[in-house]
This record gives structure tokens, sequence and C-alpha cells, in this order.
């Protein structure tokens, strides 16, 4: 498929990294057809950069050169969240989008704007909160991070996001999944279908956001009671929120019964990637 049939593929960028946000425009439309680099039949044009979700749909994100900052108009989504798909790495077929409230299937140049999204923000929101914000408000979204993990991917997966890529040094990955999402598709990385398959593989449970936190935050070292600060809640709640781990750990066949099971599940399924909390 040609650049001509494919049309432009408008990206805004949400990531907390100062100095990604600075060159993100350059790395990921390295292979535009202007650019002088391997052409991969894509255009891409970076439209705005912001530093959290709330930032972006405010408008206070800073937009491309000689682009507005506003949302776009809302886009009406029909698609297959789950993320238990097979693992064909590539592209995977969703229901088309269609512009609400037409009926007719729009041309390539009205393609959704893509949200490309950090999923470890640190702006305190939940990844599936702000997956669904970003939807709301017109965009398809594409997650990425510098760790795999098989929870946050899980979550954005199950509140809307079309895949997940891993950040890396060559952008052309990123650039097929955000062109594949402005169609309406899913496009499953490698990154992704390792997650996929180590989930089946060795039973990543499904954790709640409060569950997740509580388990990044004990199995870094800290005591139950300072857990309980941190998340704001009763020491007994907090110790709650552990005990349903470990059950969810047990079902899924991998012990977690002392702290040190519990940092080690933690370590494998990318909760925690430092061992201090951030």
């Amino acid at each position: 498929m040609g650049h001509e049939e494919r049309g432009v593929i408008r990206v805004a960028v949400v990531d907390d990294d100062e100095i990604l946000l600075h060159g993100i425009e350059a790395w990921l439309c390295q292979g535009n057809p202007n650019s002088g680099g391997a052409p991969d039949g894509l255009e891409v044009q970076v439209v705005a950069t912001a530093k959290s979700v709330l930032d972006l749909l405010s408008g206070a994100s800073r937009p491309g050169p000689g682009l507005p900052s506003a949302p776009p108009p809302n886009y009406s989504f029909h698609r297959n969240n789950g993320v238990d798909r097979p693992l064909n790495v590539g592209r995977a077929s969703v229901p088309s989008m269609r512009p609400s409230p037409y009926t007719e299937e729009p041309t390539p140049r009205a393609a959704a704007p893509v949200a490309l999204m950090d999923l470890r923000l640190r702006d305190g929101r939940r990844v599936a909160e702000n997956v669904q914000a970003l939807i709301k408000a017109g965009y398809a979204v594409v997650t990425c991070s510098t760790i795999d993990d098989a929870g946050f991917v899980h979550e954005a997966g199950r509140a809307g996001a079309l895949s997940y890529v891993r950040k890396s040094r060559e952008a052309g990955d990123m650039r097929q999944a955000l062109a594949a999402a402005a169609r309406g598709e899913r496009y499953v990385s490698q990154s992704h279908a390792a997650l996929i398959q180590r989930a089946r593989s060795y039973g990543v449970p499904e954790l709640s956001g409060q569950e997740r936190e509580a388990l990044r935050l004990y199995a870094s070292g800290l005591t139950m009671s300072s857990v309980a600060r941190r998340l704001n809640v009763k020491q007994g709640t907090a110790k709650s929120y552990l005990d349903r781990v470990r059950d969810k750990y047990e079902q899924a066949g991998r012990a977690a019964r002392t702290k040190l099971e519990l940092r080690d599940r933690a370590v494998e399924d990318g909760v925690l990637s430092t061992p201090r909390p951030e």
C-alpha cells in the first residue's frame, strides 16, 4: 500500500521524559519519504507533545510547527479490546473506525489521530483512566514503554488501547503500530507478542490498580505501615490488597507467600523495575 493511499498519520505524543519529547518528532519521522531515510511508505506527523494526558486534552500541549494544540473532534470507536490475540506479529484486523455520525467508510485522509502514550507516566493516574480519556477525546491509542510490564499492557488493552510497542533505537515497529491504529487496526509487535506468550505460559494474574501498587511498594522493601501511608489507606486495607495478590498468584500457579517471593513475582511481571519505590 503506497504513501498516497495511506495518507498522513497525525500523532500526539504523551510522555513525561523531557529528553524524549524534544527528539520524538525527528525520531518518529525519520522514515518519512522526504527524510532521506529508508522509506516504509508511511508519513508520520507529530502534531503535539505533552507530559500528561490532562495536559494534552486541556490544550496545554506543545503543538508541532504551525499546528494548533486543540484536541481533535470526537470519533466513535468500535473495536475488540481484548489483548489475548493470536501471536502472529503484524496487523490484526479489528472492526473499522467511522467518524460519528457518518456511516460510510472514511477515506484514508480522514483517519483518526493517534495518541502515543507512555505506560509509566508519573501523573498519579491509572493507565486505564488515561487510555479511556484519550479514546473519549477521539484518539486511537498506542502505548509504549522502555520496560515490558505485562500488567500495564493488559490494563491498557482492556481499556481500549490498540497496540503496545517497546521503545527502541529503531522507530520502524512503532511507525507500523501508529499506522495501524490510525486505520482502527491492532498491530502486534514482537514485544507485545512475547508478553502475551509469557502471560499464557506463566500465568500472569490480573491485579487491580491498588493491588499492583501495594505489591510494588511492599516488594520494594517498605513495611506494611509504610505501604498503607503511601496508599493513603488503613494498614488492614493495605494488608488485604496484598492478601488478594497472594491469592491471585496462588491461583495462577506461582507461589508468592513470602515477601521475597512477592518481590520475585513483581520483578518477573514488570511491576517492580527498581529496588526502591519511585
